[in-house]
């Protein structure tokens, strides 16, 4: 028996027979396997505010909202070397979930699925969502966040670079920005115990 399908990785239509492809969504073993490793969404969709509500209560329990430096490609010598942007990261074993989040809201892209530092760890799946991408979904679940509502805020509040000629203002006010920000991210690390 043939079925056309339209392969999750690669969009295209292919009559295949039901036992040709283990997850009968993909095209062939390259686009499944691609499909397994890593995947990358480039268009945000309108969430409910249901989806909102439990992307929120992920990102508070599994999540982290912080910024980063992102190198600077032009090598020009009024460009600082790197870029402030906001970061998302959201880890967890289970890949579906992992999966929905990026499937559900078309942001950032999934990685993991590699082997464990440990024997007894699980395979840990991420989604990472970055950038512009990452200023969108932090504006959809900010109404809904609670333990990281400070750094959502402060992610947001970034200023953006905007002209390629450097501006020492905004740098200093991203440098402000980030300070504060792994100010909150330390104040969130367990302390140590002493044995």
């Amino acid at each position: 028996m043939s079925t056309t399908i339209i392969c999750k990785t690669c969009g295209k239509e292919k009559l295949i027979k039901n036992s040709e492809v283990k997850e009968n969504n993909y095209c062939s073993m390259s686009c499944f396997s691609i499909s397994q490793s890593s995947r990358a969404n480039h268009g945000k969709k309108i969430l409910t505010e249901t989806q909102k509500a439990y992307i929120a209560g992920f990102m508070d329990g599994e999540g982290t909202i912080t910024i980063s430096k992102a190198r600077n490609k032009a090598k020009t010598a009024h460009i600082k070397e790197f870029n402030l942007r906001p970061f998302i990261i959201l880890g967890n074993s289970n890949k579906e979930v992992v999966e929905w989040l990026c499937d559900t809201t078309g942001l950032g892209m999934i990685y993991g699925g590699g082997k464990p530092f440990k024997k007894h760890w699980s395979v840990i799946w991420r989604w990472q969502v970055t950038s512009n991408q990452a200023r969108e979904l932090l504006n959809d679940i900010l109404p809904y966040l609670i333990v990281k509502k400070e750094e959502a805020e402060l992610a947001l509040s970034l200023p953006i670079m905007i002209s390629r000629k450097f501006d020492q203002s905004i740098y200093n006010k991203q440098m402000e920005i980030l300070s504060k920000m792994r100010d909150i991210n330390d104040r969130a690390k367990p302390e140590k115990t002493q044995r």
